[in-house]
Parts: structure tokens; C-alpha cells; sequence
């Protein structure tokens, strides 16, 4: 929370996959099929007591990794849309971007995504900001080939803060 400017955090669960969210997994399931389970809101007593319940509910926004390479803009739309016909509520989109790319896929994902909400929901409709990824496309600098990840992670720590609050991890 201190990192946050003390903002009060969620709980956060992370799933590591590989591939994509097409990928088959061990069983012949592809992985967005096979984590779909965990799309599902489950709350969970803390031990409230009797006289103070109290709940958490352990599933919430999902953070999609996207591809900063060339070519990744359509492989990050169609992992987008796959996860969303499959019930998954994406509330991020993380890009770590090559160097020299100019963030080129983090800027057109944003606006594309911007143009869809207000496409689906009317530019003047609630739901329209509520709904959109697009001011969670976030964009990360190339990690350092080797070595250790602070100094990145140091470097990144807004992008990071803006992940985590777009998908309810930490106070907006």
C-alpha cells in the first residue's frame, strides 16, 4: 500500500501462462478455457466474527500481456476478444514495447479501444468509460536483458500503479 501512495489494495491473484490464451494446455483445453473457472467471483470469509462479517471477493479484473512487436497489435485484439466472449473482465492491457517502437502499439490499442467502447455504448453513455480498457493500455520500456529487475520495476512504478488500479488492486 505504501508504495501506492497508501492506497488500500485487493487481493490479487497471478496466473502465469504460456503461449497465449489460445494455447492448448497439458490436457488439449485451450488456456482461456481452462482458467475460465477462475473468471468467477468468489468470496471468501476473512473471519469476521458473528457480529462483523466480512467477505472478500478473491476474482476480479483480469490484465491481459500483450505483444509490442510488430504484428502484436492483431495478436493482442484477438487474445482481447477471445477473452472476452469467454466471460473474462479485462481491465488491462500490458504491453512491454521493444526499444525505438515509440509505444506505436500502446497508442493505436488505446484509441482503437477508446472508438469501441464508444462505439458499443454510445460516446455519451456511463458504461462507455466504465467498460473500456483503453485507459489501462499501458505501455512498459524493454526489461533489461539480465540482472536484476529493480532498477525497472523503479523506472515502471506508475505504469505498474495504473495496472493495479484499473483492475481494482488499489484505490483510483
Amino acid at each position: 500500500a505504501e508504495a501506492l501512495g497508501g492506497a488500500q489494495r485487493h487481493p490479487l491473484m497471478l496466473v502465469e501462462t504460456a503461449g497465449g490464451a489460445l494455447s492448448p494446455g497439458p490436457s488439449g483445453s485451450l488456456q482461456a478455457d481452462i482458467y475460465a473457472p477462475l473468471t468467477t467471483p468468489i468470496s471468501v470469509d476473512v473471519g469476521g466474527g458473528a457480529r462483523t462479517p466480512a467477505a472478500v471477493q478473491l476474482v476480479g479484473r483480469s490484465v491481459l500481456v500483450g505483444d509490442g512487436r510488430l504484428g502484436g497489435i492483431s495478436v493482442t485484439l484477438s487474445a482481447l476478444e477471445a477473452l472476452e466472449r469467454r466471460g473474462y473482465d479485462v481491465g488491462a492491457v500490458v504491453l512491454i514495447e521493444e526499444a525505438g517502437s515509440d509505444n506505436v502499439n500502446s497508442e493505436f490499442l488505446r484509441e482503437y479501444l477508446h472508438l469501441r467502447a464508444a462505439s458499443d455504448y454510445g460516446s455519451g453513455h456511463p458504461d462507455a468509460a466504465a467498460r473500456t480498457t483503453a485507459d489501462a493500455v499501458v505501455a512498459l520500456g524493454p526489461h533489461p536483458p539480465e540482472g536484476p529487475l529493480l532498477e525497472w520495476f523503479e523506472e515502471h512504478k506508475a505504469q505498474f500503479g495504473d495496472v493495479l488500479r484499473a483492475v481494482g488492486c488499489a484505490a483510483p
